[in-house]
């Protein structure tokens, strides 16, 4: 019984708690923090679990990446298959991005360079009037 229980909680920490979520994050660890590591290197990386809609890169140099993928499948296997991986020589930890806080969205809407899959740059919805 305790096996049981034990399973379920790691089914809970590593699932992020939505059917809907299809982005994860990328967060670069402290190894060797003078290597960039930009847009094209994580879309080299994460291309082969399925169709990237856009990668979201803080201005925070060197913190993390947000990924987004076209389905929760594709968001799974690439969790699943690098979870702790290394992008040009940096370790990097991979895990669902956490829901957005309601009105905000995961990086807060400020600061960010997104591109689609397109090559196109996306903008960030504004917020509502007043807000």
């Amino acid at each position: 019984m305790r096996q049981i229980k034990e399973a379920e909680e790691t089914e809970v920490a590593e699932s992020d708690g939505s059917s809907t979520n299809t982005t994860l994050y990328v967060r670069f660890g402290d190894d060797h923090p003078s290597v960039a590591i930009g847009e094209t290197d994580i879309r080299d990386k994460f291309y082969c679990y399925g169709e990237i809609i856009a990668v979201r890169l803080p201005k925070e140099a060197g913190t993390g990446a947000f990924v987004e993928y076209s389905s929760r499948n594709a968001t799974e296997l690439a969790i699943e298959s690098t979870r702790r991986t290394t992008i040009n020589g940096r370790t990097c930890h991979v895990s669902w991005a956490r829901a957005a806080k309601r009105g905000h969205s995961n990086d807060d809407n400020d600061n960010v360079n997104a591109t689609s899959s397109s090559g196109t740059a996306t903008t960030a919805p504004l917020p509502p009037p007043g807000g």
